[in-house]
């Protein structure tokens, strides 16, 4: 268990519009959570627990995520990351699908 847990809250009333995935994971390695290099040491305790999604709708002062530390400067720089990573909007945009046809050897299905 990690010796802090650090809330990063919505500023604002919206819908959590965007959150790059390769950022969290970029805020998680900087916690300990993953390995810079080859030789770098992995914490176990700590990380980023993501607590509202893309589409979810949020309230002033609601929990975006938790941000898991045994280093509390390190914790605080990660809220702030997080904070910059978690874009509320007034309304949720949905974007365009990611996936259009399923190719195989019968034929093309369009989606």
């Amino acid at each position: 268990m990690a010796k802090y847990i650090v809330c990063v809250k919505s500023d604002r009333k919206g819908v959590v519009g965007s959150l790059n995935a390769e950022q969290v994971g970029k805020v998680a390695l900087n916690l300990g959570a993953g390995r810079a290099t080859m030789n770098s040491n992995i914490d176990p305790a700590v990380g980023v627990v993501l607590n509202k999604k893309i589409g979810d709708e949020v309230d002033k002062d609601d929990v975006l995520a938790y941000i898991h530390s045994n280093n509390m400067e390190k914790a605080m720089i990660a809220k702030a990351d997080m904070e910059r990573i978690y874009i509320i909007e007034d309304t949720y945009m949905k974007s365009d699908k990611l996936i259009h046809a399923l190719i195989t050897k019968e034929g093309t299905q369009l989606y």
